[in-house]
């Protein structure tokens, strides 16, 4: 691999970390809430996901993720736009990234 390579897999953790760090908060009184909102979560953590991860490790890293899916309960679309990406259906990712533009 050239040295290219390297900060991709240093980021590929993000979306799991963006996750992880709500959760922690959780465990141990923190209100993350106030300050990052979950749909926030589900949003950024997917976009970082879509741009770093293979494709082969973002149904289990997502959508398969029980952690990662409550966050994603609270942007429905964010599913919507996972699977299309999936499925390599990009005309419909980007409707549904022009779609809610002003929501990212």
């Amino acid at each position: 691999h050239s040295s290219g390579s390297a900060p991709r897999r240093r980021w590929r953790t993000g979306p799991a970390r963006c996750a992880w760090l709500f959760h922690a908060g959780l465990e141990h009184g923190v209100d993350c809430v106030q300050l990052i909102a979950p749909g926030d979560i589900a949003i950024y953590a997917t976009l970082c996901a879509l741009a770093t991860f293979q494709r082969s490790s973002i149904r289990s890293q997502l959508l398969d993720n029980d952690n990662f899916g409550m966050y994603i309960e609270q942007e429905p679309y964010v599913r919507e736009l996972i699977e299309a990406y999936i499925n390599n259906r990009f005309k419909t990712v980007l409707e549904i990234l022009e779609r809610y533009s002003v929501s990212l």
